[in-house]
């Protein structure tokens, strides 16, 4: 990335973020139980802040409710696209792969918790992350597919889904 590059997307990140906080008093912001639990998401175009920078909100139905212009963790979707149909097909994609791996995650927790039984109550009683002591040389356990989402939604690498 050449260095006019790198200060385009810095200044497009930067527009993303300062309208993101705009918006954050006004909408619906969804965490990730939410968002796993929403029914039919998919992306909605909020602006296009630049020829090929689109900012994307969340739209589904949660609890037998329409929501619109929601934020995940309080942030809009950027994305780069060709065109806008192209950045809506990207956004609605890496919408539904983070919503499959929020499902994954929840299904496979009892298979990463050693077998120990799901108990009601807090982390340290139900033997989640918290209660175990980490040694440092120790990496907590990650799904296969979140580093690819990770390098693809904040390195900006292609998708190796």
């Amino acid at each position: 990335m050449s260095a006019e590059e790198a200060k385009r997307d810095a200044d497009t990140q930067a527009r993303a973020k300062a309208f993101a906080r705009e918006l954050r008093g006004t909408r619906p912001v969804l965490d990730a139980d939410r968002l796993a639990q929403l029914i039919a998401p998919r992306a909605t175009l909020e602006r296009q802040i630049s020829p090929e920078a689109f900012l994307f909100s969340v739209a589904g139905i949660l609890y037998g409710r329409e929501v619109k212009g929601a934020l995940f963790a309080g942030e809009l979707m950027l994305v780069y696209g060709a065109t806008r149909y192209a950045a809506q097909d990207l956004a609605n994609r890496g919408l539904r792969a983070t919503v499959e791996l929020l499902h994954e995650e929840y299904l496979t927790r009892p298979q990463r918790m050693d077998g120990r039984p799901l108990v009601a109550g807090s982390a340290s009683e139900g033997g989640g992350r918290r209660s175990q002591p980490v040694a440092p040389e120790q990496e907590l356990q990650t799904m296969p597919k979140l580093k690819a989402v990770i390098a693809t939604e904040i390195g900006g690498e292609p998708w190796k889904g």
